[in-house]
């Protein structure tokens, strides 16, 4: 198998940054009784997190969305017919979700259907997104939809897939989606049976089968193998600079950053040191720039699997307080996440079915 060793420095930051229960430490935070981890430590925590992931066999994944917020305004013109004249615009979207997300799953690695469970369930969900334009006075709302309060389930049994859509919210987004003029006599509660056949088990084998065939990824063996050819002291220092590598005598593994303005602005200084005039370009984005949080942590567990990630970021950009870059007409834009994700596994993962999935309707 050809091995890209661009893909493998992709998977190692793949793996150290969606791994995911809680510790009880914020964002930014690690649990105390670590130390600085070393470039042999840090090879055998990547190593170990890739060969669990493809060896899954049950797992439980709880994320909680706090908040994620995107605003954006970005100036434009236009050619006015009644005078050939430019007026200024702007455009203009924001986006904000919330909610709770419960994804569990058993039986992952079993070649008996019996043994594969699986339950989504979506708790509290809002969702809005708005996109509009503003000439002179005038302004034109191109997209404005959105949800509050979404719940929506869905289950595997026995090879077959249920899905809850009873309430409102859901029925709503789903006739906007499928373009139905009504959602009337559509069930609410729906059954595809026999949906997975049993040659397609074991589902970790399937996946991984559909992602290498996609991304060529490397068997565990040739993963770990090539890891001490791109993790090397160079960069270890590099990352040295950036985050924080924590090894724990237990064999937990974690990785953490806090960065306030002055940190950010060195990073990009780092990223744009090759450039013409980066030095002057520099203090112009730093007169834009603002942020309140840059935070994330990752532990990984004793074991290599993925136990807990947190973000907390929240910042913001106005270009039209450096006039170098657009002067009064500047782009503006927010953006604010806060979100945790914790995973258990083995006897620790639930999947809850309803009393009532007999009273699935099959769709017609």
């Amino acid at each position: 198998m050809k091995l890209n060793k661009f893909l493998i420095v992709g998977m190692s930051a793949l793996i150290l940054s969606a791994c995911g229960g809680g510790t009880g430490n914020g964002a930014g935070t690690l649990p105390s009784g670590g130390q600085a981890a070393t470039k042999e430590q840090a090879i055998e925590a990547i190593g170990n997190a890739y060969e669990t992931f493809l060896d899954l066999d049950s797992f439980e994944a709880n994320l909680n969305l706090s908040r994620v917020h995107l605003d954006m305004t970005s100036p434009f013109y236009l050619e006015s017919e009644a005078a050939l004249d430019e007026v200024a615009g702007y455009g203009t979207i924001e986006v904000d979700v919330s909610g709770k997300i419960k994804a569990a799953a058993k039986g992952l690695a079993s070649s008996d259907l019996a043994d594969l469970e699986a339950e989504v369930k979506v708790e509290n969900l809002n969702f809005s997104l708005y996109s509009g334009t503003e000439i002179a006075d005038e302004v034109t709302d191109d997209i404005d939809v959105g949800f509050e309060d979404l719940d929506l389930a869905a289950y595997l049994k026995d090879g077959g897939a249920y899905l809850n859509i009873a309430d409102e919210e859901v029925r709503d987004v789903v006739q906007l989606i499928a373009g139905l003029k009504s959602m009337e006599g559509f069930p609410e509660k729906i059954a595809m049976l026999d949906l997975i056949p049993s040659e397609a088990l074991p589902i970790n084998a399937l996946l991984f089968g559909l992602l290498s065939e996609e991304m060529d990824l490397p068997s565990p063996e040739d993963f770990v193998a090539l890891l001490p050819t791109i993790i090397d002291d160079n960069v270890m220092d590099m990352l040295d600079d950036y985050i924080s590598l924590v090894s724990y005598e237990d064999g937990r593994f974690g990785v953490a950053l806090d960065w306030n303005k002055a940190k950010l602005l060195e990073v990009l200084g780092d990223a744009l040191a090759s450039m013409e005039g980066s030095s002057e370009m520099l203090i112009e984005i730093e007169k834009c720039i603002t942020l309140n949080a840059f935070k994330f942590s990752l532990l990984l567990d004793s074991e290599g699997r993925l136990s807990s990630i947190k973000i907390d970021v929240n910042g913001g950009f106005d270009s039209s307080k450096s006039d170098v870059l657009e002067g009064e007409m500047g782009s503006k834009g927010n953006v604010i996440v806060q979100t945790d994700l914790s995973f258990k596994y083995g006897d620790d993962v639930t999947v809850n079915y309803p009393t009532d999935l007999d009273s699935y309707l099959p769709l017609s």
